[in-house]
């Protein structure tokens, strides 16, 4: 199963932030509710922040991704880098983490 097609978008109703698919209105995914808890400011931050990680996810990845096949490429030594420093695990752990794997 594939998630609701990006880009989504906020839509205050009342006291919630709906977010929704910018492609099909009134399609919700989410409804950030802090109840009393949190402001509407904490509210609206947190659905602002929820719709751009997953509205620039695509984008990211496939940029980290094609950094990861550069750098493979690369020539460390001939540059006088410590190959040893960087941190290619880490990258590649988090672009799995990101593709869900």
């Amino acid at each position: 199963m594939t998630h609701t097609p990006t880009p989504w978008e906020i839509e205050p109703v009342n006291t919630e932030m709906i977010i929704q698919s910018g492609s099909c209105p009134y399609r919700y995914v989410a409804v950030v509710d802090g109840c009393q808890a949190m402001s509407e400011e904490e509210e609206k931050a947190n659905a602002e922040f929820i719709v751009l990680a997953v509205n620039c996810h695509d984008e990211l990845l496939k940029v980290c991704q094609e950094m990861m096949g550069v750098l493979e490429v690369i020539d460390f030594c001939e540059l006088s880098a410590d190959y040893d420093s960087i941190p290619f695990a880490e990258w590649e752990a988090a672009i799995a983490k990101a593709e869900g794997v």
